[in-house]
């Protein structure tokens, strides 16, 4: 057993759920367009994330079930 109170699972412990639906996707860019994209989203007062779903047209996702299964794997997440 270990008397310790270090290393493993702990209740509670770990990042809490926002609640929000987030994926990450990579760029691969070069130097200087990564440079003029944070400078448009900056200039725009936008993130880079928001900056591209807002030039690309896409809908902000309120909730998991608004997640296509295609990116979900079929699984939901429930919150």
């Amino acid at each position: 057993m270990n008397d310790r109170n270090w290393g493993g699972k702990r209740e509670g412990s770990g990042r809490k759920p926002t609640g929000l639906n987030i994926v990450n996707i990579t760029l691969t860019l070069t130097k200087e367009e990564a440079q003029i994209l944070r400078e448009r989203a900056e200039y725009e007062s936008l993130t880079v994330s928001r900056f591209i779903a807002k030039h690309l047209h896409l809908k902000p996702l309120k909730k998991s079930s608004d997640l296509p299964e295609s990116l979900t794997g079929g699984e939901r997440a429930s919150r």
